[in-house]
């Protein structure tokens, strides 16, 4: 979610018109506010099994999709439920393409949930990928030509200049805000 709120406001600082589409139970809402336009998918459970919350997200997104009576000029989908949902919408001639941004593909054991993955990146009309090893790896493992583009940082919020607040978080953290810190979050 960060990765779409960061590439949604980047978007929208460059005068683009950004809409925000995402899941949400009753009375759930962002963690944050959004400086562009959100629309929050109405799904009213959480299923007890992956592949239904799946089939669950994929139809509430198509659903969403089909009434939204926006006319996009790009349809982004940063994971496998908004891919399939866009896929269904273009499989029914209601929508050209969408374009997919794959961080990385999961080892599905269940079938239904690896074929509903790789259906979200094989029917896109543009991949991309946030690394030279997935897009590698899309190419040699899927035949899937993807583009790189690589997640991006935002130098007003994290700077490798010492900021005043550096003491305080590293005394929390018992760490030595003398010396450089690496931090890598991810899989």
């Amino acid at each position: 979610v960060v990765h779409t709120l960061e590439l949604a406001h980047a978007l929208h600082e460059a005068g683009h018109d950004v809409t925000v589409m995402a899941p949400a139970l009753p009375g759930q809402v962002f963690f944050r506010p959004l400086a562009c336009r959100a629309s929050l998918v109405p799904v009213k459970r959480t299923p007890e099994n992956t592949l239904d919350l799946v089939r669950d997200r994929v139809a509430a997104f198509t659903t969403h999709l089909m009434h939204a009576g926006a006319d996009f000029d790009v349809l982004h989908a940063h994971d496998g439920m908004g891919g399939n949902a866009l896929a269904d919408l273009q499989a029914r001639g209601l929508i050209r393409g969408f374009v997919r941004t794959v961080h990385h593909l999961d080892p599905f054991e269940d079938l239904q949930l690896q074929h509903l993955q790789m259906r979200s990146v094989t029917h896109a009309a543009e991949v991309l990928c946030v690394s030279h090893l997935w897009q590698n790896r899309l190419q040699h493992e899927h035949g899937i030509s993807a583009n790189e583009v690589c997640n991006g940082v935002d130098a007003q919020r994290f700077s490798p200049q010492p900021q005043a607040q550096d003491h305080v978080w590293a005394s929390k953290l018992g760490l030595d805000a003398t010396r450089p810190v690496l931090l890598s979050v991810g899989g």
